[in-house]
């Protein structure tokens, strides 16, 4: 098989497990709390074997340590807040908030990187938040406030991961970057223990066990090691399953049917998503 081929069935592959996380959530009958202290946990310890038994080294990051701090504290916070929108909002919807993120990067790249925005940036963004504001313009975001808002801010936080991570990966490599990430989230997440409600069932371990170790630390080393084999544009086009997955998922399972308003929404911001990887100069900078 071509490297290249190799290369775009891990992305692929990646990108389904990445996916599977929303679903496997909404299914679970864990709280919130265990989910995302079970995920970091699990992912954390099957990284550090991983790099222990194929002899990687990992990158001191004593120069970076507050960037650091700062990409952990974020992946914490988005694990939280989406594992909450999941739960409270529809799953398709919830989805459609996350990787809105890539479309509050380009303003945070603007701001913090002073970066130009192009033409067709412009016009992405602007399609983008016509999109937002359908799926936010909703007489349940009263009654739903906390889930809509959790959603939200798991955008946002995802973005500032995806801006720090772009000037982390200028000095590191991304087996040190996750890790790192990874283990620094850890402690910071460790006083959910007390709000957390975990059974202790085959089921719940089992839910854990795919959701940190395939749907995230295996998930990110197949993209990695994808990534060297194929060229920035290509995977973000391929990272889209990452949103196909679920939106299709949902509804088969689910029956998860958003409102022809929200399905208007989630197409502009899909477009202005799919815009940015097609025609911005700098289409790997809208990945991990």
């Amino acid at each position: 098989m071509k490297n290249l081929h190799k290369g775009i069935l891990e992305i692929s592959f990646a990108a389904i497990l990445f996916g599977l996380i929303p679903i496997i959530v909404k299914f679970s009958s864990l709280d919130i709390y265990s989910l995302s202290l079970g995920r970091i946990i699990f992912a954390t310890l099957f990284l550090a074997f991983w790099i222990f038994f194929t002899k990687t080294k990992i990158q001191s990051v004593k120069q970076n340590k507050g960037l650091f701090f700062l990409f952990g504290l974020f992946h914490a916070l988005i694990i939280i807040c989406f594992f909450i929108s999941i739960k409270l909002i529809s799953t398709p919807i919830a989805v459609l908030l996350l990787y809105a993120g890539a479309i509050y990067l380009v303003i945070l790249s603007k701001i913090f990187l002073k970066e130009k925005i192009e033409k067709i940036t412009i016009f992405s963004l602007v399609i983008s938040f016509v999109g937002l504001f359908l799926i936010f313009y909703t007489p349940e975001l009263k009654n739903n406030l906390f889930g809509y808002l959790a959603g939200f801010f798991a955008g946002l936080f995802m973005a500032f991961v995806y801006l720090i991570g772009k000037i982390l990966s200028k000095k590191y490599d991304p087996i040190s970057i996750t890790f790192v990430q990874n283990l620094i989230a850890l402690p910071l997440m460790l006083p959910l223990l007390f709000l957390a409600e975990f059974s202790g069932t085959f089921s719940g371990f089992f839910t854990l066990i795919l959701l940190g170790i395939f749907c995230t630390a295996i998930a990110f080393l197949l993209l990695y090691s994808g990534m060297k084999k194929v060229k920035g544009q290509k995977v973000g086009i391929l990272l889209l399953l990452e949103v196909l997955t679920p939106l299709i998922l949902a509804f088969c399972l689910f029956n998860e049917i958003p409102l022809l308003r929200e399905i208007v929404g989630g197409i502009l911001i899909f477009i202005g998503f799919i815009l940015l990887i097609l025609f911005s100069k700098n289409p790997e900078q809208l990945t991990p």
